[in-house]
């Protein structure tokens, strides 16, 4: 029996065939772009990290006690703060430091520049993986003047090396010094990657190799360590975190001039894998259910008025012993049938969809690429499928199942559905177009919001500047004259080239990561020398402001007679001199300092405009630039360079490339690229966020659209009786219009109100991810609520149109 009702319920898709494709192609849309994004969730948030017991490790971080307002909340630690650590490890297991580093590595006759990363000894251990080949760093290695070892990645490996399986123990010139391969990693191994890092750190989007940190007995200079940690088995998060604030009260015992200023913070890996884009891809989800809502709302209306015609064709069959249950089992069939059908083609949706974005190459999308159609991902798109299923093919089973078939049989006419029927129905519909208002209004703020965001000035021209970077061997450029010797000339060359308006370098450029900040005090002026202010911290040439065009406020711009011979200087931003003169021009002559000695008495000589570093949603933070002819700090072994061009990047970076080498022949260029590369970069959570958010809403607005149609037109089938009777005694075709147009339009009416209050309530939401927009803007819920409701009238024209045209005689003799 169960066979011929699979072959009865085909039979009925078949006889049906254009509303049953409709139904799978719309549920093939909602279960494959929530397929799409759970498997994106799941690459972002759900997965473990790839390494073993990962739930074990934890990023080891500074957060300040006062909000600094510089455009990030996480702060490398200092050398001397790791050693601490590092010393007085309880809980912890191994605990490991590191940070980013630029190496020229020497192939052939030619020299290619690397991004890796410097790690202490125990690297590899707090991760938990071991090399393909040869081994990891001991703690002989990671000692001043024996870390010439290197761990290449396994790209690298393959690529350069072409997978010699003997590479362990051959010699590799890196930035001039021969440093021996002591081992290869997996390919599932790239640790760290710069989407999973704070925005702040210019870390590699794959680091190619792994060296000693090396750190000194007493580390000196900036706090530039990432920490990682790898705690017992047993050991919770809260005595992790003990742990850790026991340690900063041991280094403020030590230290009790910058007591308080920072505690510790401990952060689990798979949080920090996430990078910023966790309450985005939350968002998301959430964005996508509300789309599998309003279409299994909408397939179940569908289903629902197909199941209604069917009416007669059911009583013929109780009539002929069918009992309910077996009705009941027919209509869960043919519903499972449409939804196994629109599951199949949703997983087909879902991965097309996630090898597009992949496509994309959105770097700062953290773990994107490990997003997969994987058994999970196809389990849920099944369960989907059952469930959806189960909720647009029981309602009208047991509605039809429950009806009186004698009196089906015994009428001429299609039987009307019943109220509770109708109420169901209305309900899905309210709750469809509801759902496609708070997804309308939420995509076209989101849209405002990143339209402002590209609107916004950075405070700097990006259009044509090109930036690149240099990386110096120390072992050539030993001492600060040598450095900035061969940084003068280059620029001095640089600036000769045709096509090149200005050339100029700093450390760092805005967007590029890598930002410094620094304490300072004002000369003069009364302050808790224990509860400094902070400041961004820049070093740039004199061309720097008239290549990166930042307007000059006051007082002049740097100059080549600022060098080491010559007063110290220095060139504040807006928002650093309004905290303590009335005007620009009243900060200039005034000194600032640092903590250390030898960065006392820097006069300031201008003031410039703002400039956003981090993002472009970001409130600038107070700027302080000084010559790097003044002030190597810190270290200049990696410079960036801003030129203005007239010119393309094909057309200039051979000619750049050709001064380098005659400067220095051994010297690659690296990241050429225009600024604007690095602003798009900046922006590229908030622009799959908006590319993702804006296709749901369009879908969900045709689905809303289709879902009216569907409804209108069943309202005009069921009524065409009706309708034909009161034209027959004299009503006008504007009185069938007003007649549909009023059912379908108060029904729309209804929805747009609750849509309206959803969104209203879910505004604190909106605000988190506005930028200049006001998550309760007027302007956009009433333009949204106008457009929707405009576009569901055009859906109940359509069906509207086709009953004013109906004739009525036809229609009643049809009866």
């Amino acid at each position: 029996m169960q066979l011929l009702d699979w072959k009865y319920s085909l039979r009925s898709i078949r006889k049906s065939l254009g509303s049953s494709l409709i139904c799978i192609l719309v549920l093939a849309l909602g279960i494959g772009a929530c397929t799409a994004v759970f498997s994106i969730v799941e690459a972002v948030l759900l997965n473990p990290p790839p390494f073993p017991k990962a739930n074990n490790i934890y990023m080891i971080w500074l957060k300040s006690t006062r909000d600094l307002k510089l455009g990030y909340s996480e702060f490398p630690l200092h050398g001397t703060q790791f050693q601490f650590i590092d010393a007085h490890k309880r809980g912890f297991e191994y605990v490991a430091a590191f940070k980013p580093d630029q190496f020229n590595i020497a192939l052939g006759s030619s020299g290619q520049r690397l991004d890796g990363i410097r790690a202490s000894a125990d690297f590899f251990r707090v991760m938990g993986v071991e090399p393909l080949l040869g081994r990891g760093f001991s703690p002989e290695d990671d000692r001043p003047g024996t870390e010439h070892e290197v761990v290449l990645n396994y790209s690298l490996w393959s690529h350069q090396f072409g997978s010699d399986k003997n590479i362990v123990g051959r010699e590799v010139s890196l930035n001039s010094e021969k440093y021996t391969v002591i081992g290869v990693m997996p390919p599932s191994f790239s640790f760290p990657r710069g989407g999973e890092m704070p925005k702040s750190f210019e870390m590699p989007s794959q680091p190619s190799l792994w060296v000693p940190l090396a750190l000194p007995a007493h580390p000196l200079g900036p706090s530039v360590l990432m920490g990682i940690g790898r705690t017992r088995p047993g050991v919770s998060y809260s005595q992790a975190v003990t742990e850790l604030d026991i340690d900063r009260r041991g280094i403020d015992a030590k230290n009790p001039a910058y007591a308080h200023w920072f505690d510790f913070v401990a952060t689990p890996l798979a949080i920090q894998l996430s990078g910023d884009l966790r309450p985005r891809v939350l968002l998301l989800f959430a964005s996508v259910l509300a789309v599998l809502l309003i279409t299994c709302a909408n397939v179940a209306n569908l289903f629902l008025a197909k199941s209604m015609g069917k009416v007669k064709e059911v009583a013929v069959r109780v009539a002929l012993g069918a009992s309910r249950k077996q009705v009941i089992r027919q209509f869960l069939m043919e519903s499972l049938l449409l939804g196994v059908g629109g599951s199949v083609l949703g997983l087909a949706c879902a991965g097309a969809l996630i090898k597009g974005l992949q496509a994309m190459d959105f770097s700062r999308v953290p773990r994107l690429h490990d997003a997969s159609l994987d058994a999970r991902a196809i389990v849920f798109s099944i369960g989907i499928a059952l469930a959806t299923s189960v909720l647009f093919g029981m309602f009208p089973a047991l509605e039809i199942s429950g009806g009186d078939f004698l009196e089906a049989l015994r009428s001429r006419e299609q039987k009307h559905a019943g109220a509770s029927t109708q109420k169901f129905r209305n309900g899905l519909l309210i709750g469809e177009v509801a759902l496609t208002v708070v997804l309308v209004i939420g995509g076209t703020l989101l849209l405002r919001s990143f339209v402002n965001l590209i609107r916004t000035s950075p405070g700097f021209a990006s259009d044509h500047l090109l930036t690149m970077e240099l990386t110096l061997p120390p072992t050539k450029y030993r001492s600060e004259q040598d450095i900035v010797g061969m940084y003068t000339r280059l620029l001095n060359r640089l600036s000769t080239v045709p096509g090149i308006e200005a050339a100029s370098l700093g450390k760092a450029l805005p967007m590029s990561g890598d930002q410094e900040a620094t304490v300072y005090y004002v000369n003069g002026v009364p302050m808790d020398r224990r509860n400094l202010p902070f400041t961004q911290y820049s070093l740039t040439s004199a061309d720097y402001f008239r290549a990166m065009e930042i307007p000059l406020l006051a007082g002049r711009s740097f100059t080549a007679a600022d060098n080491s011979t010559s007063g110290k200087v220095v060139v504040i931003s807006k928002s650093m001199a309004a905290l303590y003169w009335k005007d620009a021009a009243s900060a200039i002559g005034h000194q600032v300092s640092l903590p250390p000695a030898v960065y006392h008495d820097m006069t300031v000589v201008g003031v410039v405009g703002d400039v956003k570093n981090q993002s472009m949603d970001e409130t600038p933070s107070p700027q302080m630039y000084v010559p790097y002819t003044q002030h190597p700090y810190p270290s200049m072994v990696t410079m960036q360079f801003a030129l203005r061009t007239k010119m393309g990047i094909a057309q200039i970076a051979k000619s750049i490339q050709g001064v380098v080498r005659e400067e220095d022949s051994e010297l690659p260029i690296a990241n050429v690229r225009p600024m604007s590369a690095l602003i798009d970069s900046s922006m590229e959570p908030i622009r799959f966020a908006v590319m993702l958010l804006g296709a749901f809403a369009a879908v969900a607005w045709g689905l809303a659209l289709l879902g009216v149609y569907a409804i209108v037109s069943y309202l005009v089938a069921e009524r065409m009786h009706d309708m034909a009777v009161r034209v027959a005694l004299g009503a006008q075709q504007r009185d069938v219009l007003a007649l549909v147009f009023s059912a379908g339009a108060r029904l729309v009416g209804f929805g747009l109100l609750v849509g309206l209050a959803l969104a209203l309530g879910l505004s604190r939401v909106f605000g988190h991810f506005m930028y200049e927009v006001h998550a309760v803007d007027p302007l956009t819920y009433a333009g949204m609520a106008v457009l929707v409701f405009a576009a569901s009238s055009l859906a109940i024209f359509m069906p509207a149109r086709r009953a004013m045209r109906a004739d009525p005689m036809s229609v009643l003799r049809a009866e």
